[in-house]
């Protein structure tokens, strides 16, 4: 749903969910292990953020891999 509001700053559904994540105690990232890394567009949304704007947010990584080849990407 923020699609193309990923691609610039200031987009409200952007702010909204920026929001929403800010304000949990703990995060679940999950994605598909994309060549060997998070998707493109998880790397957008996570750039959203400043620099420590998250560090207070204890955080979980989860990634979802075709192949035990893929089991260092979480990294």
């Amino acid at each position: 749903d923020l699609g193309a509001g990923l691609l610039g700053w200031g987009d409200p559904k952007v702010a909204e969910a920026k929001a929403i994540v800010k304000a949990a105690d703990s995060l679940i990232v999950a994605s598909p292990t994309f060549k060997a890394t998070y998707t493109g567009l998880l790397k957008l949304f996570l750039d959203q953020f400043g620099a420590g704007e998250l560090g207070q947010i204890t955080t979980f990584p989860l990634m979802l891999g075709g192949s035990y080849m893929h089991a260092l990407a979480p990294e």
